[in-house]
Order: C-alpha cells, then structure tokens, then sequence
C-alpha cells in the first residue's frame, strides 16, 4: 500500500479503529488509475492517483506539461550555469565514468593492470594468512557458504546465556508477539502485496527488508490491553495488513530516528 510519509505526521488512531489526522479520515482507496496498487488518502481530498509519480506518468498529464512547455528556450545564461553545475559533479574521480569504457560498466585492460598490481603479493589484504585467519575458513565453497556442521556450531555456541546480549532470561511481551507464527504471515502478505520493494527508496534488491507498523506495534498492544498471547491471536487489528508497510532496513533507521512515523 502507498503512502504520502509527509503528510502522516500526526496521524492517530481513534477509537473507531480509523486512522485519523485533523478532522480527516484516512481511508484506502481500491487501486490507483495507473499502476493499481491501493492507497491511503484522506477521505476530505480522494483522488484518482496514488502518489505524484503516479499521476505525472499520466498521458493526460504529460500533454499538459508538454504543451505549457512548447516553445520555451533557456538564456544562455541558465545554459552556463548548468554546465558549470554538471562539470563541478563530474571532475576526476567523482567522474561516473572513470576507469570505464563502455555502458556496461567494465574497466579498460589499463585499469585491470593496476588493479591487478595494486593487490599482488604482499599488498592482498589476505596475504601470509592460513587456517582460522583466512576469510574461508569453515566454509565449503566459493560463494561463501558455511556447512551445516558450522551453522549448527556457530548456533549453538550463541545460545542462552552463552550470548552477549543475555539478560537473563527476560524479553519484552512484543518481542514473544514477533516470534508468534501468525506475526510471520502478517510479515509475509505486507512484502507480498509490496512486492518486496521498499516504499520509500523503492529498493527491490532483497534480502534487507522490514515490515515496519505505521501505527507502532507497542501503542496497539496498550491501546487493546493485550496482556497475553492468545489475546494477541485473538485481536485483529494486530494482524491488519494495512497498518503494514515494506521498508529497507537503512529507511527503516531513518524512519525511526527521525520519528516520522510518531502517532
């Protein structure tokens, strides 16, 4: 589901079970025009699109544009402070086509000849290291991956109070939630309906993806009194897909750091 992150500043739940700012009622639209995905917009302003990228790729809105644009010239100027602009950005290294010789990004044979010497012999940071010392160690392949043998070590030897972070035996209520398998689906139908794509930079790349509660996990379980986890099971608005959203784990930290998302 979409979501404009600047204007859910001060949202909050209401004692209906709606997302609410102001006099506004969020609410989720169906599908937006051009890509289909569904949205939330306040009910006061409903539009057809679901974010400005959405209704700029438009073909109506792009014959607007171009026909307000027909027939305007930049000053010269304007043309020679972007050029300057763009010669500031691409000088020596910062260049982003240093070293490389065609679209594909690979390096000329000069460029792999330094390389090449720049990591020879004593100069490769794994030089002289054996055994335990050797980054492959305890590994089976050359993607890196380690044998069940080690996993089952490397698990065990972490466990209890054999961990750095043990505090004896005590976790938080949400964190019981989190391990629940019905936490595990609700976080597999927010990346699925996301299309595991971060909504924010619209990172698809993988592997570094949270489902992140616009209304915090910890303000629902206080606002419903959930003391247990069959009262956990039990509540719906706990497993709401909606108040899911799929975010990248560097967004996620900005997310949080900045309070963005404080309701």
């Amino acid at each position: 589901m979409k979501i404009c992150w600047n204007n859910l500043k001060g949202i909050y739940l209401s004692k209906n079970g709606n997302l609410r700012k102001g006099s506004n009622t969020y609410i989720e639209m169906d599908s937006c025009i051009r890509c289909g995905d569904p949205y939330l917009a306040p009910n006061s302003k409903q539009r057809d699109y679901c974010s400005r990228e959405c209704a700029l790729g438009s073909e109506e809105v792009r014959l607007k544009m171009s026909k307000t644009r027909k027939g305007r010239t930049f000053s010269e100027s304007h043309k020679m402070n972007l050029s300057k602009s763009l010669k500031k950005s691409h000088i020596g290294r910062k260049h982003p086509m240093l070293g490389k010789e065609n679209k594909w990004g690979r390096h000329t044979r000069k460029t792999k000849q330094k390389l090449s010497e720049l990591l020879s012999g004593e100069n490769h940071p794994m030089f002289g290291k054996r055994g335990k010392e050797t980054a492959m160690f305890g590994r089976r392949n050359k993607w890196g991956n380690h044998t069940e043998q080690t996993k089952l070590k490397m698990s065990l030897s972490k466990r209890g109070n054999r961990h750095p972070n043990w505090k004896g035996g005590i976790a938080p209520f949400n964190v019981d939630v989190r391990n629940l398998f019905e936490y595990k689906i609700w976080r597999e139908c927010v990346f699925k309906r996301d299309h595991y794509t971060c909504k924010r930079c619209y990172d698809s790349s993988g592997g570094n993806l949270v489902a992140h509660h616009i209304i915090k996990l910890s303000n629902v379980l206080t606002y419903y009194n959930i003391k247990t986890l069959d009262e956990a099971r039990d509540c719906l608005f706990l497993w709401l897909v909606q108040n899911g959203i799929t975010l990248c784990e560097d967004c996620h930290k900005v997310i949080h750091t900045n309070r963005i998302e404080e309701v």
